[in-house]
């Protein structure tokens, strides 16, 4: 078929839509239900990876951490259990051998009441840390001061509020030197983290720091008593390098033998990325799946009333294979048709499985992402929709015979 009868063919469709139009909205509705879905869908995830990359981003790629207990167990708990903890001095040691690091920062933390005057904000999270600790959070102090490494030493009861405690205690600009008192005993405010926000949820601003030798001389702390360490890299290029000298450090540290296994884990944010993705996959997959079922429903709508369509025209069909026209030119001709259905019902599919996901986000803050990706599948599956589902019509109409077409009332 020549160009000119590619374009004819356009123009036919077209008009066979407008002819047809309460058919056409309910053929061209399954498609773009179908559309919508998919693309929704896909927006969706690309959103929640999107987000889910960002926060392993923003809590650093070039940090190791040193704990009793591994992120992703592959043993039995007790055997964990058993494990030494891991102590302040044992940081202390890392700092001085580590060759690779730049900063080695312990941290513990448990859940406490803070107390200003006559309010109280409970369940806080009360992080016992150093001072180093805001150079590895990337945080920004904004009235004030953070921790000291004499406060440490001294185990001085010094504080750093977060945000969201300043703002509960009336934002008062003149807190900084005043005490609070943290589970009924008195800490002097030393300084006022920026907002931080949230991070896979936790909220980063309800949250009050004080120096780790002074949080673990508490009884109420004891059971806490093995802390976690983070160690950051000076350049990400040699994170796999700052790996192996922690483990080796470590091993040196504890004293263990060539053949004994590590009493200890060197933990790392792309074990739970991969992990994320492991977990995922299957998910993510079966809701393509889903929204691809729903858009093979809209092709089925369309074969039926293609079917129809070559029904109700096979007197048509006679009259333009007497004229001369060929099987491929009639299969051809059906087989736009069917194009101009299923794209029709794409491009609205794809405009409302953008709009939907944009509306979700603005009530609930669920995360989207609009990618060429989302186009690109909703595009092919519409595509291969409209050549499966229509083929078979458009064969049937090429294969008519035109004496018996030409009689047909």
């Amino acid at each position: 078929m020549t160009y000119a009868g590619v374009r004819e063919s356009f123009r036919t469709a077209i008009s066979s839509l407008r002819v047809r139009k309460t058919r056409a909205f309910l053929t061209i509705l399954g498609i773009v239900i179908g559309v919508a879905t998919v693309i929704a869908i896909v927006s969706f995830i690309a959103g929640l990876d999107r987000t889910v990359e960002k926060e392993f981003a923003s809590i650093g790629s070039s940090v190791l951490y040193v704990g009793k207990y591994p992120w992703i167990w592959t043993g039995k708990w007790y055997d964990y259990r058993r494990r030494p903890d891991i102590t302040v001095d044992i940081a202390d040691r890392l700092r001085e051998r580590l060759t690779y690091a730049e900063y080695v920062v312990p941290e513990i933390s448990d859940n406490g009441n803070v107390n200003y005057r006559s309010t109280t904000v409970e369940d806080v999270d009360i992080v016992g840390t150093s001072q180093d600790y805001i150079y590895i959070e990337s945080a920004e102090v904004k009235i004030g001061r953070f921790l000291s490494e004499m406060e440490n030493v001294r185990k001085r009861h010094s504080v750093v509020l977060g945000w969201g405690l300043f703002e509960a205690f009336g934002s008062d600009q003149k807190i900084v030197g005043r005490r609070v008192y943290i589970d009924g005993r008195p800490f002097k405010v030393v300084g006022v983290l920026a907002r931080r926000g949230k991070s896979f949820g936790q909220e980063r601003d309800n949250m009050a720091y004080v120096p780790i030798n002074t949080f673990l001389k508490y009884a109420r702390y004891k059971h806490k008593s093995s802390v976690n360490i983070r160690v950051k890299g000076r350049d990400i290029a040699e994170v796999g390098l700052l790996r192996e000298e922690l483990i080796s450090t470590m091993r040196i540290i504890r004293g263990l033998k060539g053949y004994e296994e590590n009493d200890f884990s060197i933990n790392e944010m792309s074990q739970l990325l991969d992990m994320y993705a492991s977990q995922t996959k299957n998910i993510y997959l079966a809701m393509v799946l889903i929204g691809a079922l729903s858009l093979l429903v809209g092709g089925v709508g369309v074969m039926n009333i293609m079917l129809v369509s070559v029904t109700e025209r096979t007197r048509e069909i006679g009259v333009r294979k007497a004229l001369g026209a060929r099987r491929h030119d009639i299969l051809i001709q059906f087989l736009i048709e069917a194009l101009v259905l299923c794209w029709i019902g794409g491009v609205i599919g794809i405009i409302l499985g953008f709009l939907i996901p944009f509306l979700v986000s603005a009530v609930t803050e669920f995360p989207f992402a609009i990618s060429i990706k989302a186009v690109a599948v909703g595009f092919l599956f519409t595509t291969g929709v409209a050549i499966f589902f229509g083929i078979y019509p458009a064969a049937k109409a090429a294969k008519k015979d035109p004496i018996y077409a030409l009689r047909y009332e």
